[in-house]
């Protein structure tokens, strides 16, 4: 039996299957002169058949060890990736916060395994820095927080040192103290935490590859297996999606990684005539058996809402079309609707015939075919 083409898993089952007819045949034949070389001959089978099933036992072990591994090695890519997230995500809090932190990337990033005999010394732990929450503070309840959130990098510089072994060292320059008579108000600490996520680091348009502001970038939570980042479009090429996707139904609606992306997600980069075209194709594209208007120079859809008694009214050139037959709006049975097409095979059969005026079937009870 040749199964060298075949994965392991399946040649192992091939050849339980081989053996299980092996000692069936096997049970069935009794020793004798006629059967001793045919007995002798399933055994020599077997023999070799079991050899060949420890050989696959084998391979499927080490292909199953091989598997969890790769399946370890890549959960523990996804915790390292989440570990590089927090530190980014906590660096972006102190911009946030006006607070400049150095954290090393060298030693958090990635660590090393090996084996050495020989001890290394360990790093000194850390210490860790915990960004207070921007609603718990405002400029009026104490001018120290202030000139911390301070947006004018000039008005007040403070620095926190995390190297190991350096005392956290704060240099403070004051603002001059002024009267809450002559101050201006001043933008509350929200404000001017936005002001700070427009100074984040730029992201990198998925479709166009160049780089823009977070403001003017749409960020999904798709992205493949071997990309750090999550898949990113500008404003630009967000809307030349959705206007593609309108124009080649094939594109609607306008996905990323196999998922749809909602309208409302970029509900800020659009027009609003856009979005009411959005919703409109949405709704076309969501009826089974759409009706257009039978007028060629109009051709829009026409809503379900305006389609009462198979009788649709363009609201765009208020032309009637059959809904039936897709045609201009005519008198009588529509030729396409299925009822009629019943009534008409019967008519046929039993020789009915239609009023020439008002084409009306009658049935003929009594007396000749001749009608005038």
């Amino acid at each position: 039996m040749e199964v060298t083409s075949m994965d392991p898993a399946t040649a192992k089952l091939a050849i339980e299957l081989q053996l299980t007819d092996i000692n069936e045949i096997l049970a069935g034949l009794h020793p004798g002169p006629v059967q001793d070389d045919t007995i002798a001959a399933f055994e020599e089978m077997k023999a070799n058949y079991q050899e060949i099933l420890q050989v696959l036992e084998g391979q499927v072990l080490a292909l199953n060890i091989l598997k969890t591994e790769q399946q370890n090695r890549v959960q523990f890519n996804k915790l390292m990736e989440e570990e590089a997230q927090a530190v980014r995500d906590h660096e972006f809090a102190c911009q946030l916060a006006g607070i400049a932190c150095s954290t090393p990337r060298s030693s958090a990033t990635r660590p090393t395994f090996g084996c050495s005999p020989v001890d290394t010394p360990q790093p000194a732990a850390r210490p860790t820095f915990t960004c207070p929450p921007l609603d718990d503070f405002s400029d009026h309840e104490d001018p120290t927080m202030s000139s911390i959130f301070s947006s004018d990098p000039a008005e007040s510089t403070r620095t926190v040192d995390f190297e190991p072994g350096a005392r956290t060292q704060l240099n403070t320059v004051m603002r001059p103290k002024v009267t809450p008579s002559s101050s201006a108000p001043s933008k509350p600490v929200k404000d001017k935490a936005k002001e700070k996520a427009v100074e984040a680091p730029p992201r990198m348009c998925s479709a166009c590859m160049e780089q823009y502001p977070r403001a003017e970038i749409l960020e999904l939570t798709c992205k493949r297996e071997d990309e750090f980042f999550t898949h990113a479009y500008c404003h630009t090429c967000l809307i030349d999606l959705f206007e593609s996707s309108m124009t080649d139904t094939t594109l609607f609606p306008p996905r990323c990684c196999g998922r749809k992306i909602p309208v409302y997600a970029g509900a800020h980069f659009f027009e609003p005539e856009l979005i009411t075209r959005y919703e409109e194709k949405e709704e076309e594209l969501g009826v089974e058996n759409p009706t257009y208007c039978s007028n060629r120079s109009c051709a829009v859809f026409i809503r379900p809402a305006n389609i009462k008694a198979d009788i649709a009214t363009c609201k765009t050139c208020e032309s009637k079309t059959c809904s039936i037959c897709k045609n201009p709006l005519h008198l009588g049975l529509c030729p396409e609707d299925p009822g009629t097409k019943m009534l008409m095979d019967v008519a046929e059969e039993r020789k009915w015939q239609r009023c020439y005026k008002c084409r009306t079937m009658v049935e003929l009870l009594v007396g000749c075919y001749h009608m005038r």
